[in-house]
């Protein structure tokens, strides 16, 4: 049996990101890849670190996790409605549980749950916005 990796461990790109309180905003199936929107939570030793806004928690940074050439994927949506915040935005949840065994990932929240075998996995930071 091959033991699993927790995903700060598995991906350089999310070891100074907080998948556990970053939101999914949208996930995005098509037929060889699946993206995950998000606003990440970003740890000190993240190149794009900033210092979390007054109202905020955290150093939040919009990005998207991209699983692409994928050879097979289940993605099982939960029934739970999305929460809406105060500027309009949905928030389907947190990825919860995010571990890989060799090329295949299993993420888990309360959006559902995702089984995906990959070849490429790629963690793109929104350049449009900008720490304030």
């Amino acid at each position: 049996m091959r033991s699993s990796i927790p995903y700060h461990e598995a991906y350089d790109l999310l070891r100074n990101v907080y998948l556990e309180d970053s939101y999914v905003l949208d996930i995005v199936e098509e037929s060889d890849s699946i993206v995950f929107e998000m606003e990440l939570v970003l740890r000190k030793g993240h190149s794009l670190y900033h210092l979390p806004k007054p109202s905020e928690k955290y150093c939040y940074k919009k990005g998207a996790l991209r699983f692409l050439s994928c050879s097979s994927k289940k993605l099982e949506l939960s029934n739970q409605r999305p929460s809406v915040d105060a500027s309009g935005e949905t928030d389907l949840g947190n990825i919860d549980w995010f571990e890989k065994i060799s090329e295949t990932a299993f993420l888990e929240g309360c959006w559902g749950k995702l089984e995906v075998n990959y070849g490429k996995f790629e963690v793109e930071f929104d350049k449009r916005e900008t720490a304030s």
